[in-house]
């Protein structure tokens, strides 16, 4: 095998069970553009082999507030179902022919949606008076606020302020929805 052509080797039965799983994969070698499109400095690179593989994809803008941040794993998913517009709300249940009032259970005044729960239900709007108050006159929820509205902008970074204020923000949709 030394000094061969790797498209050109045929796979024998005297060969390790490594090289048998390796040297079918030169198709898919051959499907990802050659051999060039997977060298970086005349070396291989499993970075360039991973991406060629992976494909591209359209980054999604709740992953700033999802990944990477210090809250709870159930208030983050949480707050991915409110995003996804997937909780289980008296609204959505009755379009899946679920028998039940699409009113709300704990204030009869309005039809329960995430809208509702999460913006004009008293409780919710307390809650949010007490996250911005806290955060008033602090310029870090300024930046917060512009980092959000600005899609491919690093919501976060290093700032730990402001990672805290971004849990807090997840923690408290996830207290509304407790």
């Amino acid at each position: 095998m030394r000094r061969s052509d790797i498209f050109s080797v045929a796979i024998s039965n005297s060969m390790s069970w490594k090289l048998k799983k390796i040297i079918p994969a030169r198709e898919l070698l051959h499907q990802l553009g050659g051999w060039n499109s997977v060298v970086h400095n005349d070396k291989y690179s499993i970075k360039k082999a991973y991406k060629l593989l992976m494909g591209s994809f359209e980054k999604v803008e709740w992953s700033r507030l999802i990944c990477n941040n210090k809250a709870s794993p159930k208030s983050k998913f949480t707050l991915w179902m409110v995003l996804q517009n997937r909780l289980p709300t008296a609204d959505r249940l009755s379009k899946w022919n679920i028998p039940s009032s699409i009113r709300c259970k704990l204030c009869e005044a309005e039809d329960e949606s995430i809208q509702h729960l999460f913006f004009t239900r008293d409780y919710a709007t307390t809650i949010w008076k007490v996250f911005i108050a806290r955060c008033i006159g602090n310029t870090r929820l300024v930046l917060f606020v512009k980092r959000l509205g600005r899609p491919g902008s690093k919501l976060v970074g290093k700032d730990v302020k402001l990672g805290s204020m971004l849990g807090y923000f997840i923690e408290a949709v996830y207290a509304i929805w407790l």
